[in-house]
């Protein structure tokens, strides 16, 4: 999908396949789905990339930066925790880490995918690897965490998603994604996680972020995954608990129709 938007030259690196220790994946179907590019056509399918172990890569890549970088995370924290064990001194060439993922002050999400689960308090993306969340909370990088307190307020409607079809090829992208979202589950409305956190990266001003000290429960259980506050502790990472929810969809919008 890359390629057929002309980005041909960014190297791809493949994650693992389990976690640091314990943790729960996510649940086989949407693995396949997710393999199946959500069903949606690509343009290159038959075409075939060069991967390469994804640690190595992003160690590799932040050692020949030129300045400092900022690491976008939308899903586990696997390969940057590795990243770190394989070459720790990249702690002193990472500028920031944005982070989607955990809950500070609300419930979980593990219900949305697994009904039946006892687990009412963490978020998919550290209950998937709590180690690999624990070790990067305790790195020492800048964090700026955009937990479901955050993307619980960013809500979409389908009505949003045509106005993004104004855009190019890369908007009707986004569009098809969450419109078969809509349409598959029968949903009215749905949280917008991941691009949430991407507009809070790169405009500040669409949430006040708050210093918190932050521990990330890895043993299993009920709570495993579980995003605590450490009363007092001193700050491991800045969070957003209270977005500008409407400036946020604004700024998708804008980014999307082409009109910013």
């Amino acid at each position: 999908m890359l390629d057929g938007f002309g980005f041909g030259d960014i190297p791809l690196g493949a994650g693992g396949d389990a976690p640091l220790a314990t943790g729960t994946p996510f649940p086989d179907w949407i693995r396949e789905l997710s393999n199946r590019f959500w069903e949606l056509q690509l343009p290159n399918a038959d075409k075939s990339y060069p991967v390469q172990g994804a640690p190595a890569l992003m160690a590799a890549t932040i050692n020949r930066a030129s300045v400092p970088v900022t690491i976008f995370s939308s899903g586990t924290l696997t390969t940057l925790a590795q990243a770190l064990r394989l070459s720790p001194g990249i702690r002193d060439k990472i500028a920031a880490v944005y982070i989607m993922g955990g809950a500070v002050n609300v419930p979980g999400n593990i219900t949305n995918l697994i009904p039946n689960s006892n687990n009412k308090v963490s978020e998919w993306n550290f209950y998937a690897d709590p180690q690999a969340a624990k070790e990067v909370f305790e790195s020492g990088l800048k964090l700026y965490l955009i937990p479901l307190d955050a993307t619980n307020e960013v809500i979409s409607h389908q009505d949003d998603f045509r106005l993004w079809r104004n855009g190019d090829g890369k908007a009707d992208l986004a569009a098809d994604i969450y419109e078969m979202l809509f349409t598959a589950y029968g949903l009215q409305e749905a949280e917008i996680f991941d691009p949430t956190a991407a507009v809070i990266m790169v405009r500040p001003e669409t949430c006040a972020f708050q210093p918190l000290h932050l521990d990330v429960i890895t043993e299993a259980g009920t709570n495993s995954g579980q995003t605590v506050v450490v009363p007092n502790g001193e700050p491991n990472v800045d969070a957003c608990l209270d977005p500008d929810a409407g400036l946020i969809m604004q700024a998708l919008s804008d980014s999307f129709s082409g009109s910013q």
